[in-house]
């Protein structure tokens, strides 16, 4: 989105030569906190688990729907972000927080 050659930044640069294009430096330390954690193979591991997790439920209205009933009023579990680390930070708060109501719904779905 800001190549210099073709994206954002050249685009800016064609309208005014003085424009100055400043990444985000929110977004620059989530992708280090991303590359980080993608060396640590139980990290990777663990997400990986979650993101399977939530295809087995979604991937099937059925089972979805057995997992909404079971969580009742608790936060559904969400397909993980590459990009919002705050996105896995939410998918780690929800299955700590429902960890026994998932189990008893895999349980039922076998």
């Amino acid at each position: 989105m800001s190549g210099q050659y073709s994206g954002l930044q050249a685009r800016l640069k064609e309208i005014n030569q003085y424009a100055e294009y400043i990444p985000c430096s929110g977004h620059s330390l989530n992708l280090v906190g991303v590359r980080a954690a993608e060396c640590n193979l139980q990290i990777t591991s663990f997400f990986s688990l979650l993101q399977k997790l939530y295809a087995f439920f979604s991937l099937s209205t059925y089972r979805w729907q057995k997992l909404v009933k079971s969580l009742k009023e608790k936060k559904i579990l969400e397909s993980l972000s590459d990009t919002r680390w705050s996105a896995r930070a939410d998918a780690v708060s929800t299955i700590h927080d429902s960890h026994s109501e998932v189990l008893d719904t895999l349980d039922d779905t076998w």
